[in-house]
């Protein structure tokens, strides 16, 4: 199930994105109705894990604490160095981190570096991750994208939004649904 902002669900659905992929749109204006929806839907999906990408929006918070509160293990994806609030200079964004990341199951980083400075922060929950880019792909793939897969794999590409190209993250789910 893919749980995105309202707008977003819009855009994508004017250019048949979701084409065969659940999807529940949150509305980011009104807190309240997006915390009932979040709730009602984990329920009615029976959703035991959340992957949270949008560790650079303060929404990101609520669906954390709903998730939470709903008993689903929950993944933060942090994809900037530790002090990128302070850049943005967007301070409470920092200072939200601060206290909501510490409930999260997982919170994902893309440094051995980063892990330091979020354990010197006192945070227990940092496990690094490398970014795809960084892995050495050999020439041929001992992959047959034809043939369903042996056993339970996951492949993601790319940052879900439209600078990065979120159909190939679909393209990936598609692929994944129809091998399993």
């Amino acid at each position: 199930v893919w749980f995105c902002d309202s707008w977003f669900h819009k855009e994508m659905s004017a250019l048949g994105a979701f084409s065969g992929v659940d999807v529940v749109p949150l509305e980011y204006e009104c807190i309240a109705n997006r915390v009932k929806v979040f709730g009602e839907s984990i329920e009615k999906y029976k959703i035991d894990t959340v992957l949270l990408v949008d560790h650079w929006r303060d929404r990101v918070f609520y669906d954390l604490l709903v998730a939470k509160a709903m008993r689903c293990k929950t993944i933060v994806t942090e994809l900037n160095v530790f002090f990128f609030p302070f850049d943005d200079l967007n301070a409470q964004l920092y200072s939200l981190r601060e206290k909501f990341y510490r409930i999260a199951d997982v919170v994902t980083v893309l440094s051995p570096e980063n892990v330091a400075w979020w354990r010197f922060a006192g945070f227990d929950n940092v496990v690094y991750m490398p970014n795809f880019l960084t892995f050495d792909v050999p020439e041929k793939l001992d992959v047959d994208y034809g043939e369903k897969l042996s056993r339970l794999e996951f492949v993601c590409v790319g940052r879900i939004c439209r600078r990065k190209n979120a159909f190939a993250v679909l393209q990936a789910f598609r692929i994944f649904r129809d091998s399993y």
